[in-house]
């Protein structure tokens, strides 16, 4: 029986484990060219930010799924390509469709927001102060052109992203790729690392190669290299380099990433190696890849809070009873106040957007997004009303 959230041990708090997110990069880093890049983090050259925003969702299903197999055993995960959108998360025995939407709160950054805990996320209302707000929140493009049966809604805890030398001793997963940053030919270099020029490669069947030579004075490190081979399939390839040494990479439509294995720190200004780029045997351009570049895109010591569910026709009967909200005025980046829409007859009618959440970093989603708070919510315990128990 759906029973609406209470109490704030009703909210499932489980600890991340380190499959979970082994799982969530290894799909964020084959997916990421066919990711919609939201926060524009990879056209900035933060590759460890993009991945671990796609790596942060699957991490949370994975989470889920183990969960859900300890007292569910009737449901179907999605499995869709990486290429394609994903229209779903979880099928229930019926045939219903449930998405999981999960959002990253870091508990390390500079603010005055109290310590989170399940009864802050509980009690959070709507009002000025997004430090003790917090929203369910489905884009509104999403929700209108792909809504779902039901929504399943959670938090993931963490410290942020540490760059390099930040990222400490033994990094896990530190990661690169060559961006406007660091080349002011930044069209040349998106023209390897773009979705839509890989796909015209591997519709014309062309292809360019990789010359990758360790730095001066390069102790002996592993790398891998993930890009796309000629029928557009995500590949990796690892291989050792020391100083001067060479290595060729050929047969690529696409250039993913590249990554430093191994519990390997690296100083911020070290040159690591440089990357060549061949199409036709000609040399087009180079890009050399230091310390900084590279980002930590692992997550450690991560929790997740799992809130509750709702189906979609009730999370529009709650959102519509909350004001739109946005940050205060002062804010530099706001949003346009906007609170109506145009419904399928034409005619405007009131709802309740939320611009702009959280208003740290870049100012988070800053897209219109329908909101409920988790009260509105029905308690996981209960999520048991979709699915085939073992009892049964």
């Amino acid at each position: 029986m759906q029973k609406k959230l209470e109490n704030p041990d009703e909210i499932w708090l489980i600890d991340l484990k380190d499959d979970d997110m082994k799982v969530g990069l290894d799909y964020g880093k084959i997916s990421l060219f066919y990711t919609y890049d939201r926060m524009q983090a990879q056209l900035r050259g933060q590759l460890a930010k993009a991945i671990n925003k796609i790596a942060v969702g699957r991490a949370v299903q994975s989470c889920l799924h183990r969960e859900l197999e300890k007292k569910f055993l009737d449901f179907e995960v999605d499995k869709t390509d990486y290429k394609i959108e994903n229209g779903w998360d979880i099928m229930t025995q019926d045939g219903s469709k449930l998405d999981i939407k999960s959002f990253h709160i870091f508990s390390d950054y500079k603010s005055d927001r109290p310590e989170l805990t399940r009864e802050i996320i509980l009690n959070g209302n709507v009002g000025d102060d997004w430090r003790l707000f917090f929203p369910m929140l489905i884009p509104q493009d999403q929700f209108k052109t792909a809504t779902k049966d039901y929504y399943v809604f959670a938090f993931i805890i963490s410290n942020m992203i540490k760059s390099c030398p930040e990222a400490g001793d033994k990094p896990r997963f530190l990661i690169t790729i060559p961006h406007a940053k660091d080349n002011p030919e930044k069209d040349i270099i998106r023209e390897f690392t773009r979705k839509k020029s890989a796909t015209l490669r591997v519709q014309n069947n062309e292809t360019f190669k990789l010359r990758i030579i360790g730095e001066i004075d390069l102790f002996k490190r592993t790398f891998a290299v993930g890009y796309s081979d000629i029928t557009g399939k995500a590949c990796s390839e690892e291989f050792e380099l020391g100083s001067n040494e060479e290595y060729f990479i050929s047969g690529l439509t696409g250039f993913h990433y590249l990554r430093l294995l191994g519990p390997c720190p690296v100083a911020k200004n070290e040159r690591v190696c440089t990357i060549t780029f061949y199409q036709n045997e000609k040399n087009i351009i180079s890009w050399t890849a230091i310390g900084s570049n590279f980002s930590d895109a692992w997550l450690y010591n991560a929790k997740v809070l799992f809130i509750g569910w709702t189906d979609s026709e009730s999370f529009m009967k709650a959102t519509k009873q909350y004001p739109a909200w946005r940050p205060a005025d002062d804010w530099k980046e706001n949003a346009p106040w906007e609170d109506e829409e145009t419904d399928r007859k034409g005619e405007l009618t009131k709802v309740s957007f939320c611009y702009q959440y959280p208003v740290v970093f870049r100012g988070g989603t800053k897209n219109r997004n329908y909101y409920c708070l988790p009260k509105d919510l029905f308690t996981m315990d209960s999520i048991g009303v979709l699915f085939k128990s073992e009892d049964e």
